[in-house]
């Protein structure tokens, strides 16, 4: 069953590419008929590949071993917004890269270089001729914290998931999977009042050598805001650049 789905994935993923224009083909709704906790397990288990594929670039964070109840709940999302089936199986081996903001550049560089010696193909999320770093930077300013590429390797046997960018983005959605998985886990959503925002706008203009300022003090007052008295510890000490978004600012 577990190779009967490679094989059957590997073809649609060499027809479709993985091209954002493609992924609402109804190929990859299709593969979802034959899916099951076995196949997800199967991909969880490439992960060391992964990492040990893309250890030149830095380390990749693995994320958790998808589950059908989460399959289940993401087809429903697709279906209801936007019919792209590819991001229903996009993620099964995923992980994230933590970097500065200015050194996403040079990172997507060395993913690309990686992914072509392998044979494999990729999609930078955003990318066009005009950005050629996709939806991180426009004329040659960024724009974002982080940024997605999708990649498949014969090696991997799936597509490959990895983010790039700030660990505050990867704390943010780490945090977002926890209250998806249980509303009352005790987290801040930090979506709350626009603070991921107000932070990332904060991170990718000092990115840029911009003034910064007047932001510092509207983070320190959102998270006291959001958090009530009491900040944690996990949330003060998230990055060693940034130190939380609080202690060094």
């Amino acid at each position: 069953m577990i190779g009967t789905f490679r094989n059957k994935l590997r073809g649609v993923v060499v027809k479709q590419s993985l091209n954002i224009t493609n992924w609402k083909s109804e190929a990859w709704k299709d593969l979802l008929v034959d899916l099951n906790q076995d196949i997800l397990n199967d991909a969880f288990l490439q992960l060391p590949k992964v990492i040990s594929i893309f250890e030149p670039v830095g380390l990749v964070i693995p994320r958790k071993c998808k589950q059908m109840s989460r399959i289940t709940k993401k087809v429903d999302e697709v279906s209801n917004r936007g019919m792209e089936f590819f991001k229903v199986l996009s993620d099964f081996v995923a992980g994230r890269i933590h970097c500065r903001i200015d050194e996403m550049p040079s990172k997507i560089d060395s993913i690309k270089k990686i992914v072509t010696m392998y044979g494999g193909i990729y999609y930078l999320r955003g990318e066009d001729e005009t950005r050629p770093y996709g939806s991180c930077m426009k004329d040659n300013m960024f724009t974002d914290i982080t940024q997605y590429m999708y990649i498949f390797l014969d090696d991997v046997h799936y597509p490959i998931e990895l983010q790039i960018g700030h660990e505050f983005a990867s704390y943010t959605f780490t945090i977002d999977s926890a209250l998806r998985d249980d509303p009352k886990c005790g987290l801040v959503d930090l979506w709350t009042n626009g603070f991921y925002d107000m932070v990332k706008k904060y991170l990718f203009a000092k990115a840029n050598k911009e003034d910064v300022s007047g932001l510092k003090h509207d983070i320190w007052d959102m998270a006291f805001n959001i958090h009530g008295d009491y900040i944690s510890d996990e949330f003060t000490g998230i990055s060693d650049e940034f130190r939380g978004i609080l202690s060094r600012l």
